[in-house]
Protein backbone atom coordinates (compact mmCIF):
# COMPACT_ATOMS: atom_id res chain seq x y z
CA UNK A 1 0.00 0.00 0.00
CA UNK A 2 1.68 3.53 -0.85
CA UNK A 3 1.79 6.73 1.25
CA UNK A 4 -0.92 8.41 -0.23
CA UNK A 5 -3.66 5.49 0.07
CA UNK A 6 -2.70 4.65 3.83
CA UNK A 7 -3.24 8.51 4.41
CA UNK A 8 -6.16 8.41 2.63
CA UNK A 9 -7.91 5.68 4.73
CA UNK A 10 -7.03 7.26 7.79
CA UNK A 11 -8.63 10.65 7.06
CA UNK A 12 -11.73 8.43 6.58
CA UNK A 13 -11.24 6.90 9.29
CA UNK A 14 -10.49 9.82 11.70
CA UNK A 15 -13.09 11.77 10.25
CA UNK A 16 -16.43 10.05 11.69
CA UNK A 17 -14.23 9.35 15.14
CA UNK A 18 -13.41 13.21 15.23
CA UNK A 19 -17.08 14.18 14.86
CA UNK A 20 -18.42 11.82 17.04
CA UNK A 21 -15.97 13.26 19.83
CA UNK A 22 -17.61 16.53 18.63
CA UNK A 23 -20.81 15.93 19.45
CA UNK A 24 -19.77 14.46 22.53
CA UNK A 25 -18.16 17.62 23.91
CA UNK A 26 -20.96 19.80 22.53
CA UNK A 27 -23.86 17.73 24.62
CA UNK A 28 -21.20 17.68 27.63
CA UNK A 29 -20.69 21.57 27.82
CA UNK A 30 -24.13 22.13 26.88
CA UNK A 31 -26.54 24.26 29.35
CA UNK A 32 -29.10 21.83 31.33
CA UNK A 33 -32.52 22.23 29.93
CA UNK A 34 -34.94 22.07 33.07
CA UNK A 35 -38.52 20.71 32.48
CA UNK A 36 -41.45 23.66 33.76
CA UNK A 37 -42.77 21.87 36.54
CA UNK A 38 -46.85 21.49 36.63
CA UNK A 39 -49.06 21.91 39.30
CA UNK A 40 -52.07 20.37 40.26
CA UNK A 41 -55.59 21.38 39.28
CA UNK A 42 -56.48 21.08 42.61
CA UNK A 43 -56.56 24.50 45.02
CA UNK A 44 -57.41 25.27 48.28
CA UNK A 45 -58.89 28.75 49.42
CA UNK A 46 -59.91 30.52 52.17
CA UNK A 47 -61.67 33.87 52.26
CA UNK A 48 -63.20 36.82 54.60
CA UNK A 49 -66.21 38.53 54.21
CA UNK A 50 -66.98 42.16 55.26
CA UNK A 51 -71.15 41.49 54.99
CA UNK A 52 -72.39 45.23 54.36
CA UNK A 53 -75.87 46.02 56.18
CA UNK A 54 -79.09 44.32 54.11
CA UNK A 55 -82.49 44.89 54.36
CA UNK A 56 -84.32 41.98 55.98
CA UNK A 57 -88.43 42.04 54.99
CA UNK A 58 -90.91 39.66 55.56
CA UNK A 59 -94.52 39.25 57.35
CA UNK A 60 -95.58 39.14 61.00
CA UNK A 61 -99.16 37.51 61.74
CA UNK A 62 -100.68 37.71 64.90
CA UNK A 63 -103.72 35.71 65.87
CA UNK A 64 -106.10 35.84 68.70
CA UNK A 65 -109.12 33.85 69.14
CA UNK A 66 -110.91 34.34 66.00
CA UNK A 67 -108.73 37.68 64.47
CA UNK A 68 -105.95 37.49 62.17
CA UNK A 69 -103.98 40.61 62.11
CA UNK A 70 -100.86 40.99 59.37
CA UNK A 71 -98.41 43.36 59.00
CA UNK A 72 -95.08 44.28 56.86
CA UNK A 73 -91.68 43.12 58.70
CA UNK A 74 -89.22 45.64 58.01
CA UNK A 75 -85.64 45.02 59.50
CA UNK A 76 -82.02 44.47 58.63
CA UNK A 77 -78.72 42.14 58.93
CA UNK A 78 -76.15 44.50 60.31
CA UNK A 79 -72.64 44.69 58.91
CA UNK A 80 -70.29 42.01 60.27
CA UNK A 81 -67.58 39.63 59.38
CA UNK A 82 -68.11 35.78 58.06
CA UNK A 83 -65.42 33.62 56.78
CA UNK A 84 -65.27 30.25 54.01
CA UNK A 85 -63.27 27.63 53.07
CA UNK A 86 -63.48 24.96 49.88
CA UNK A 87 -61.92 22.93 47.55
CA UNK A 88 -61.53 23.80 43.91
CA UNK A 89 -60.10 22.45 40.68
CA UNK A 90 -59.10 24.17 37.49
CA UNK A 91 -60.13 22.63 34.91
CA UNK A 92 -58.74 25.06 31.88
CA UNK A 93 -56.60 28.35 31.98
CA UNK A 94 -60.27 30.34 32.09
CA UNK A 95 -62.56 27.95 33.96
CA UNK A 96 -62.40 26.95 37.56
CA UNK A 97 -65.18 25.41 40.21
CA UNK A 98 -65.07 25.44 43.91
CA UNK A 99 -66.91 23.97 46.52
CA UNK A 100 -67.17 26.03 49.76
CA UNK A 101 -68.62 26.34 53.17
CA UNK A 102 -69.00 29.28 54.85
CA UNK A 103 -70.26 31.02 58.36
CA UNK A 104 -70.77 34.02 60.01
CA UNK A 105 -73.49 35.90 62.43
CA UNK A 106 -75.27 39.33 62.18
CA UNK A 107 -77.25 41.22 64.18
CA UNK A 108 -80.45 41.56 63.30
CA UNK A 109 -83.03 44.58 63.91
CA UNK A 110 -86.61 45.38 62.85
CA UNK A 111 -87.77 48.72 62.75
CA UNK A 112 -90.26 50.19 64.73
CA UNK A 113 -93.58 48.88 63.66
CA UNK A 114 -97.35 49.09 64.90
CA UNK A 115 -98.55 45.91 66.15
CA UNK A 116 -102.66 45.78 64.64
CA UNK A 117 -105.47 44.12 66.94
CA UNK A 118 -105.05 45.96 69.84
CA UNK A 119 -107.17 49.18 70.92
CA UNK A 120 -103.76 51.45 71.31
CA UNK A 121 -100.84 51.43 68.62
CA UNK A 122 -97.67 49.35 70.04
CA UNK A 123 -94.36 50.56 68.58
CA UNK A 124 -91.50 48.61 69.64
CA UNK A 125 -87.93 47.55 67.55
CA UNK A 126 -87.15 43.88 67.85
CA UNK A 127 -83.31 43.13 68.05
CA UNK A 128 -81.75 39.76 68.47
CA UNK A 129 -79.07 37.88 65.96
CA UNK A 130 -78.63 35.41 63.56
CA UNK A 131 -76.13 32.57 62.60
CA UNK A 132 -75.85 31.55 59.53
CA UNK A 133 -73.79 28.62 57.31
CA UNK A 134 -73.70 28.08 53.53
CA UNK A 135 -72.74 25.57 51.60
CA UNK A 136 -72.44 26.60 47.35
CA UNK A 137 -70.87 25.03 44.43
CA UNK A 138 -69.63 27.58 42.58
CA UNK A 139 -68.04 28.31 38.71
CA UNK A 140 -65.47 30.60 37.92
CA UNK A 141 -64.64 32.42 34.05
CA UNK A 142 -61.45 34.16 34.61
CA UNK A 143 -60.92 36.80 31.51
CA UNK A 144 -57.48 36.65 30.88
CA UNK A 145 -54.22 38.24 32.75
CA UNK A 146 -52.44 41.93 32.62
CA UNK A 147 -49.97 43.23 34.39
CA UNK A 148 -50.47 40.09 36.51
CA UNK A 149 -53.78 40.68 37.54
CA UNK A 150 -56.78 38.71 36.49
CA UNK A 151 -60.21 40.03 36.24
CA UNK A 152 -62.99 37.11 36.72
CA UNK A 153 -66.91 36.53 36.74
CA UNK A 154 -68.54 33.63 38.78
CA UNK A 155 -71.82 32.18 39.95
CA UNK A 156 -72.89 29.89 42.43
CA UNK A 157 -76.25 27.39 43.53
CA UNK A 158 -76.51 26.01 47.13
CA UNK A 159 -78.20 26.02 50.73
CA UNK A 160 -78.29 28.52 53.60
CA UNK A 161 -78.89 27.76 57.20
CA UNK A 162 -80.24 30.54 59.49
CA UNK A 163 -80.66 30.19 62.87
CA UNK A 164 -82.41 32.81 64.73
CA UNK A 165 -81.56 33.16 68.35
CA UNK A 166 -84.59 33.74 71.01
CA UNK A 167 -86.07 37.42 71.17
CA UNK A 168 -88.58 39.33 72.86
CA UNK A 169 -91.69 40.21 70.29
CA UNK A 170 -94.10 43.02 71.09
CA UNK A 171 -97.29 41.63 70.79
CA UNK A 172 -101.48 42.06 71.94
CA UNK A 173 -102.25 41.03 75.40
CA UNK A 174 -105.33 41.00 77.84
CA UNK A 175 -103.67 44.28 79.57
CA UNK A 176 -102.79 45.43 76.02
CA UNK A 177 -99.32 45.78 74.56
CA UNK A 178 -96.91 43.16 76.16
CA UNK A 179 -93.32 41.86 75.16
CA UNK A 180 -92.94 38.24 74.76
CA UNK A 181 -90.40 36.35 74.60
CA UNK A 182 -90.42 34.44 71.40
CA UNK A 183 -87.86 31.40 69.83
CA UNK A 184 -85.72 31.58 66.96
CA UNK A 185 -86.40 29.46 63.58
CA UNK A 186 -83.84 27.72 61.96
CA UNK A 187 -84.17 25.90 58.71
CA UNK A 188 -81.81 24.97 55.33
CA UNK A 189 -82.65 27.30 52.42
CA UNK A 190 -81.86 27.32 48.84
CA UNK A 191 -79.67 29.80 47.43
CA UNK A 192 -77.67 31.49 44.59
CA UNK A 193 -74.54 33.77 44.71
CA UNK A 194 -72.75 36.23 42.02
CA UNK A 195 -69.23 36.77 42.02
CA UNK A 196 -66.66 39.18 40.23
CA UNK A 197 -63.60 39.88 41.59
CA UNK A 198 -59.80 40.24 40.80
CA UNK A 199 -56.59 37.29 41.25
CA UNK A 200 -52.99 38.19 41.47
CA UNK A 201 -50.45 35.69 41.63
CA UNK A 202 -48.02 35.79 44.61
CA UNK A 203 -46.26 33.09 44.11
CA UNK A 204 -46.43 29.92 41.39
CA UNK A 205 -48.39 28.12 43.90
CA UNK A 206 -50.48 31.22 46.02
CA UNK A 207 -52.58 34.15 44.73
CA UNK A 208 -54.75 36.97 45.81
CA UNK A 209 -58.69 37.06 45.66
CA UNK A 210 -60.03 40.42 45.81
CA UNK A 211 -63.75 40.34 45.03
CA UNK A 212 -67.17 41.06 45.72
CA UNK A 213 -70.35 38.73 46.28
CA UNK A 214 -74.36 39.12 46.23
CA UNK A 215 -75.92 35.89 48.40
CA UNK A 216 -79.52 35.47 47.83
CA UNK A 217 -81.08 33.62 50.33
CA UNK A 218 -84.81 32.06 49.84
CA UNK A 219 -87.45 33.54 52.72
CA UNK A 220 -88.41 31.38 55.49
CA UNK A 221 -89.68 31.51 59.10
CA UNK A 222 -87.69 33.68 61.68
CA UNK A 223 -89.18 33.49 65.37
CA UNK A 224 -92.73 31.53 66.81
CA UNK A 225 -94.35 32.23 70.25
CA UNK A 226 -97.43 31.70 72.04
CA UNK A 227 -98.05 34.54 74.56
CA UNK A 228 -100.01 34.00 77.92
CA UNK A 229 -102.47 36.47 76.68
CA UNK A 230 -103.46 33.39 73.65
CA UNK A 231 -102.46 35.30 71.24
CA UNK A 232 -100.47 33.18 68.54
CA UNK A 233 -97.48 35.55 66.61
CA UNK A 234 -95.38 33.81 63.57
CA UNK A 235 -93.15 35.99 61.96
CA UNK A 236 -91.30 35.18 58.24
CA UNK A 237 -88.81 37.06 56.51
CA UNK A 238 -88.50 37.32 52.82
CA UNK A 239 -85.18 36.31 52.22
CA UNK A 240 -81.97 38.36 53.13
CA UNK A 241 -80.02 39.59 50.17
CA UNK A 242 -76.23 39.73 51.18
CA UNK A 243 -73.95 42.18 49.87
CA UNK A 244 -70.57 41.39 50.57
CA UNK A 245 -66.49 42.49 49.78
CA UNK A 246 -64.12 38.95 49.77
CA UNK A 247 -60.31 39.01 50.41
CA UNK A 248 -58.97 35.27 49.82
CA UNK A 249 -56.31 33.12 49.00
CA UNK A 250 -56.11 30.65 46.87
CA UNK A 251 -53.13 28.02 47.35
CA UNK A 252 -52.68 25.18 44.00
CA UNK A 253 -51.52 21.82 44.96
CA UNK A 254 -48.00 20.78 43.60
Amino acid sequence: MTLRSLLTVSVAVLIPVVGHAADVDLLASAPEVELAETRSGFYLRGDVFYDVSSDLDGTRAIAQGNALATGPLRGELEEGASFGLGLGYRFTDMLRADLTVGYGERDVATNAFAVPGCGSICLARDAGSAHSWNVLASAYLDLGTVAGFTPYVGAGLGAVRIDYDDIALTTCGLTGCQAIDAEGERDWRFAYALDAGVAYDLTEALTLDLGYRYLDTEGGQAWSVRSSGGAMVAVSDDGPDQHALRIGLRYRFQ
